[in-house]
């Protein structure tokens, strides 16, 4: 990742969405978390299947779009993860979902 990017640029999809699902296990989240929530799931569901229909993610649960405030709060959110961990470069947070097994560069 490029070190001009700002904290929230930093930490991805998959990693928030992590994050969400621990906080998810302990505690309700509100309507605007819970939407965070499947739209991070959606997100990184359709980046291990690109290009294939998942009509099983529909809009109605997972939204393809936040809105400007919940946006807003997932940077939040990920600029908190980033200053929680530091600035820290692991495989783990690169993944890359649209290669197979075994493929590597």
């Amino acid at each position: 990742m490029s070190n001009d990017l700002k904290p929230h640029g930093k930490v991805g999809d998959a990693e928030a969405l992590a994050y969400l699902l621990t906080l998810f296990r302990v505690t309700p989240l509100a309507f605007g978390w819970y939407r965070i929530f499947m739209y991070l799931a959606r997100t990184v569901a359709e980046r291990y299947k690109p290009g294939k229909p998942m009509p099983e993610l529909s809009d109605d649960v997972y939204p393809s779009a936040l809105d400007a405030v919940e946006e807003q709060e997932l940077q939040k959110l990920k600029s908190e993860i980033f200053e929680a961990r530091g600035d820290i470069w692991h495989p783990l947070y690169s993944f890359d979902f649209t290669k197979p097994k075994g493929v590597t560069g």
